[in-house]
């Protein structure tokens, strides 16, 4: 795609991912964001215009990791922490949170997947 075109249509503004997408339903535009942000704007009613058009594949993962700053007075806290993550407890918490809001959709993969089942995919339920 030219560049020179694409700059033609495409707006850049400073907002945090959730305000951009109260920004874009409003503005009648679009906008790339997470999962998370998008179905929490859902569950919150302030998105009612926006659609989604594509999700998951290799172009638009969007993968989490805990980090752990090894200098911090507390460092301890955060590695059980991190720790934690991975355990099957938080795992399934992961995979099902969501799943009980109005949408009844997860918001996260659990780490043995890059993507939700095919089953909870946005494209076909929004």
């Amino acid at each position: 795609m030219d560049l020179a075109y694409a700059k033609s249509w495409r707006r850049r503004i400073p907002l945090t991912p959730y305000e951009a997408l109260r920004r874009a339903d409003q503005d009648e535009a679009y906008a790339i964001t997470d999962r998370a942000t998008f179905l929490t704007a859902k569950k919150d009613g302030v998105v009612s215009n926006l659609r989604v058009y594509v999700e998951d594949g290799e172009h638009l993962l969007n993968p989490c990791a805990a980090l752990v700053n090894l200098e911090a007075p507390k460092n301890r806290l955060a590695r059980e922490f991190a720790h934690w993550l991975a355990s099957e407890e938080a795992q399934r918490i992961i995979e099902n949170f969501g799943k009980k809001w109005r949408l009844q959709l997860p918001i996260f993969a659990p780490k043995n997947r890059t993507q939700v089942e095919k089953k909870y995919a946005l494209v076909a339920k929004l």
